[in-house]
């Protein structure tokens, strides 16, 4: 069973078949939340696929995360099994898969506002 201090979506919306993502924090160790059935007590809150962030090892009391490592975990169901699968983990979200979605992200809306800009501009001045 999780023993999560936090577990919360990381944006709300309605239930369906793309993967949902999660973020939460736990003092339990990666061999732990990595044991088969770690997630049984939250089936009907997570299905197969979704993406969960955690602060694991996370044993500080305020503010969060002083002690914690980083990892990004898939949700694997199999029959009435919910575990998580680690993709990274024990590194800092810098070298993460979230981070880098997070860099493609920006770098797209960085060149959709320029080329607003470079429109309005262009606009303006001719």
């Amino acid at each position: 069973m999780s023993n999560f201090s936090t577990f919360s979506p990381l944006a709300g919306g309605t239930p369906g078949t793309a993967p949902d993502v999660f973020v939460a924090s736990t003092p339990d160790t990666l061999a732990q939340i990595t044991t088969s059935g770690y997630l049984n007590d939250k089936a009907g809150k997570v299905k197969n696929n979704d993406i969960i962030f955690i602060n694991y090892l996370d044993t500080s009391v305020f503010p969060l995360g002083e002690t914690a490592l980083f990892g990004e975990f898939q949700v694997a169901v199999s029959g009435s099994t919910i575990s998580l699968n680690a993709f990274s983990s024990g590194s800092s979200p810098g070298s993460s898969f979230f981070a880098s979605v997070l860099v493609h992200y920006s770098s797209l809306m960085l060149g959709l506002l320029l080329n607003h800009l470079v429109q309005r501009l262009t606009k303006d001045y001719i």
